[in-house]
């Protein structure tokens, strides 16, 4: 008779599978990418995503004067925040001179001069009504700035401002093209006399007007782009054009069906134009408006008093209050709707001489791609919750990356949290060793930091899809 024989239990090994996934294309919150090789930000700060890398942002360089050895004063606290300003080169007795000029929250125009250097000296008594600063040209080809108010013009010299003229209706806007002087208020266009700022007479050779006869509501803005210019209504937006004679202008509706459209979001960036509506960032590239960046999401407000926008590096850049009325800025690449997000906040974003200028922290700067981000901030990229495309439980056992520079990225698991420091010249492979369905990620750069590609290696524990 045979021996009935029983086998020991065993426990059971999981069945572990190793998994490699690699990461190529760094994406944007709201992006809308996807597929193989896309990390998609659940949020992100002070990053840029060009060509779907991973870098740093724009960062900021104190103003240079043509005299360095003078700084322009900083701007003291209980001024408030900036809302507009400019900066004026002018010529004295052969030598380029500059002056800065900044109209601060509590509605008082300081200006800081090379000439005089008087810091916060008071131009104005009051600049409730201030418009605009235009740069124009006189008969003789000198330049001269002009200081618009929605009641008067001013013409500004090193010492001090002198009323050119006084406006009878209420002007909303002013520009210089096809070397008249432009000034909008209601639905009227009124310009002047060629070369001569101050002759609004209207006659053949001189000044006139033009009225633009809509339901679009009244002229917000005016800029101009080539031989063309753009009049930008509540709700429409019109071609400004040159005909046969020199005051011979042609009108034309440009085809748009947005939402009503922000004052001083409009901003000339090189051939386009880019401006806010309520229902979210278009550009204008002189032929057909098209919206952009779908996935930044603005919060429409009624009142956009302090909405500013430039131009620089192929980014169009916006500043405004949020609904919380906590300053907020944010960048659109025109050159890749994909590439888009939020950065530091600034004040009185505007263009002057080729540069992007704002106020940060009191200092007035301009942007940098070689600049530095303000005290307190960081380039933060983060992925909650993600189980990189692999369902069930994981064994992280490590995170390459592949680029330039210096940053640190925390990863976060079921059973813990590991913070790694890369320093990258080329390819770098670090441990993790964490178990999780899910994982977290965070990385922040160091200024300069590229980032190329992420690659994942885990092992997948027990059985199931993927």
């Amino acid at each position: 008779m045979g021996v009935l024989g029983f086998l020991k239990k065993q426990n059971r090994i999981p069945k572990q599978t190793a998994k490699r996934i690699v990461y190529n294309r760094f994406c944007a919150v709201g992006s809308g990418e996807n597929g193989s090789g896309a990390l998609v930000a659940t949020a992100s700060k002070n990053c840029d995503f060009a060509k779907r890398n991973l870098r740093g942002c724009v960062g900021l360089t104190r103003y240079k004067l043509k005299n360095e050895a003078l700084d322009i004063p900083l701007f003291p606290a209980e001024y408030g925040d900036a809302k507009d300003l400019f900066v004026f080169e002018y010529d004295n007795s052969g030598e380029r001179k500059d002056c800065v000029g900044v109209v601060m929250g509590n509605n008082r125009f300081y200006i800081y001069d090379e000439m005089n250097g008087t810091p916060g000296l008071k131009l104005m008594a009051t600049a409730i009504k201030f418009k605009r600063a235009v740069r124009v040209y006189s008969k003789t080809g000198d330049e001269k700035l002009l200081l618009c108010y929605n009641d008067a013009i001013y013409t500004y010299d090193p010492i001090k401002a002198t009323k050119s003229l006084w406006i009878e209706q209420k002007v909303t806007d002013a520009c210089f093209f096809n070397e008249r002087l432009f000034i909008c208020y209601g639905n009227t266009l009124k310009y002047s006399a060629p070369t001569d700022y101050k002759n609004f007479d209207d006659s053949i050779d001189e000044g006139g007007e033009i009225r633009i006869v809509s339901d679009r509501g009244d002229i917000l803005q005016m800029v101009t782009v080539g031989e063309a210019a753009y009049v930008f209504l509540e709700r429409g937006v019109y071609k400004l054009s040159l005909g046969g004679a020199g005051r011979d202008f042609i009108v034309e509706e440009m085809f748009y069906k947005g939402g009503p459209i922000v004052a001083n979001s409009v901003c000339v960036c090189l051939n386009k134009i880019a401006f806010l509506a309520e229902d979210g960032i278009f550009v204008l590239d002189g032929v057909r408006v098209q919206r952009y960046a779908e996935g930044l999401r603005i919060k429409w407000l009624s009142n956009m008093d302090y909405c500013r926008a430039g131009y620089g590096f192929g980014r169009y850049y916006l500043t405004f209050l949020d609904e919380k009325s906590v300053r907020r800025t944010v960048f659109v690449d025109l050159e890749d709707k994909g590439n888009f997000g939020e950065i530091f906040a600034m004040h009185g974003l505007g263009n002057w001489y080729g540069k992007v200028l704002a106020t940060k922290n009191g200092y007035f700067s301009n942007l940098d791609v070689n600049g530095d981000l303000p005290v307190g901030e960081k380039s933060l990229f983060q992925c909650e919750s993600t189980d990189f495309s692999v369902l069930g439980e994981k064994f992280l056992r490590s995170l390459q990356l592949c680029g330039q520079g210096e940053c640190t990225l925390t990863v976060k698991g079921r059973n813990g949290e590991k913070k790694l420091s890369y320093s990258l010249a080329g390819k770098q492979t670090l441990a993790v060793g964490l178990k999780g369905d899910l994982f977290s990620l965070k990385i922040e750069l160091s200024k300069g930091c590229v980032i190329e590609r992420l690659t994942v290696d885990l092992e997948k524990i027990g059985g199931g899809r993927k």
